[in-house]
């Protein structure tokens, strides 16, 4: 029981650690907005819980957002320093 629990928190959050700066802060952030509605779900299919009215306002809430999110890969300032470093450095 304690390795299907450390290994469900651990394996998920290593991958968002490192696919996190290669992926740009846009599609990052659209990729962790959607564990809201995504639990929503599991709780409802898989547990049979109940989801109230709320729940469901507060999910389409969370799809609006990430719908008129820009899909638009934006590097961190932190990577832009970093690149022009590398450029510089080049010339």
């Amino acid at each position: 029981m304690a390795g299907i629990a450390f290994g469900s928190a651990l394996i998920p959050q290593l991958l968002y650690t490192v696919a996190a700066p290669v992926t740009g802060t846009a599609r990052t952030a659209i990729a962790g907005s959607f564990e809201l509605p995504t639990m929503f779900l599991v709780g409802w299919f898989v547990f049979a819980e109940p989801v109230g009215a709320a729940q469901w306002i507060a999910c389409a809430i969370v799809i609006s957002a990430i719908a008129l999110t820009p899909g638009k890969s934006i590097r961190s300032i932190a990577a832009n320093i970093a690149v022009d470093r590398e450029n510089r450095s080049m010339r």
